[in-house]
């Protein structure tokens, strides 16, 4: 069952990869929208296996991360930027560190001597990131920074859960 998921999921990203460039006619036809969205709820499921290892998603988020599970990969042109600029021993700082993709990537760079420090201010991401990240090489801040001081509004891309 996993090999016959993996070689649909690899066929999917291929199709959507070509209908989402362009003129974005994934998006624009209604049957291809619909189309793509229940094979995707197929295709997902609670966990990506990524470069940095096992992570956890959301079931209902939205945008790029939902898709994490089936690609395994989120944002390849930055994965590729941090892989080639993070070395052994370095201390990198991981600001909205949201599920933890880029932290995990970041703590299997560093190595046993590096430190990544990670900065997530939402409860429900922090959950999820503390089911996988038992690294000590990963110190989690539950806090946002900005170069201000005082009160924002804070905003969450997901659609709530029916249960």
């Amino acid at each position: 069952m996993y090999f016959f998921k993996k070689c649909i999921s690899i066929l999917y990203l291929k199709i959507v990869g070509k209908l989402s460039r362009g003129k974005g006619y994934g998006q624009k036809h209604k049957f291809l929208k619909s189309t793509i969205t229940k094979t995707e709820s197929i295709l997902k499921t609670d966990y990506a296996e990524t470069w940095g290892g096992k992570i956890y998603v959301h079931s209902n988020d939205t945008g790029s991360l939902s898709t994490l599970s089936i690609s395994g990969t989120f944002g390849p042109r930055d994965t590729q930027t941090v892989k080639d600029n993070v070395r052994p021993g370095d201390f990198v700082i991981d600001l909205g560190a949201n599920i933890g993709y880029y932290t995990c990537l970041l703590a299997k760079l560093v190595g046993k001597d590096g430190k990544v420090f990670a900065f997530e201010p939402d409860p429900r991401n922090i959950k999820i990131f503390n089911k996988y990240v038992q690294d000590k090489r990963v110190q989690l801040f539950a806090l946002a920074l900005s170069s201000k001081k005082g009160m924002a509004n804070f905003y969450q891309s997901y659609q709530p859960s029916t249960d």
